[in-house]
């Protein structure tokens, strides 16, 4: 992990920060994917809200998550 992501951890708590760092490896890992924030939080064992909150707590504040199919059609 880049030190410029290990900083921005620190303004998250823990267990939160163990979350980060997990999702954070997931996105480097399938960084040609076009990840929605569900499946973040499935690798992660979150809810979508949890990965977003934690993500609004960092400085990637403003990384838009790609929008899941049901949440575009409602199923």
């Amino acid at each position: 992990m880049n030190l410029k992501i290990e900083n921005s951890i620190n303004g998250i708590g823990n267990p939160d920060a163990k979350t980060f760092k997990k999702a954070v490896h997931y996105m480097n890992k399938n960084v040609y994917k076009n990840l929605t924030d569900t499946d973040i939080a499935k690798y992660c064992t979150s809810s979508s809200s949890t990965i977003k909150r934690i993500f609004d707590k960092s400085p990637f504040k403003h990384f838009t998550f790609h929008p899941t199919i049901s949440s575009l059609y409602g199923s």
